[in-house]
């Protein structure tokens, strides 16, 4: 573990912000290309989503669950992904585009059940680099501001005539 820590803040140090996160995006995309990512509810998906379908995957990461979702809707489905942090938004683009997923737009945004503004605040892992798993909404006295539009409001200025439908 002191290694694999040793090593990611070298790596980094030593890359650069903007190579070592396109390393970060190599990862992903060899680890999800092999599905290789351990899917917490992937019976509870599969039993829900069918192909053909249009779903969102709302705070999608780095698209492990995009990635899921694209070969369970098929062809002729739509995966909206949508993740507002920047740094994890670049490998989640990354990673659709190098898995070749058509089937899935990602989209830099934040979702909320109200038109507004929220805290979002990013956090470091133990090596001191940001983790693009752990941003989440924060306390009141965090400065960065993030606008988060209603999904309904969203739907509306993305131009889609179809209907969106929640399934119980």
């Amino acid at each position: 573990m002191l290694l694999r820590r040793s090593t990611k803040r070298a790596a980094h140090r030593l890359l650069g912000d903007e190579r070592y996160l396109a390393l970060q995006s190599r990862y992903w995309r060899s680890r999800l290309r092999r599905l290789r990512y351990a899917y917490e509810f992937r019976e509870e998906i599969a039993s829900t989503v069918s192909p053909g379908d249009t779903v969102l995957d709302v705070g999608a990461n780095v698209g492990q669950y995009a990635a899921l979702l694209a070969g369970m809707v098929g062809p002729e489905g739509r995966v909206i992904a949508f993740e507002p942090v920047p740094r994890t938004f670049r490998i989640l683009s990354s990673v659709v585009a190098g898995l070749g997923l058509s089937n899935v737009d990602t989209v830099q945004l934040a979702l909320a059940d109200f038109d507004g503004t929220a805290p979002l605040n990013e956090v470091l892992d133990a090596h001191g680099l940001p983790d693009s798993g752990l941003a989440h909404l924060a306390a009141p006295t965090v400065s960065a501001r993030w606008k988060f539009p209603s999904l309904g409001s969203t739907h509306s200025a993305m131009g889609r005539s179809a209907s969106i439908r929640a399934r119980s």
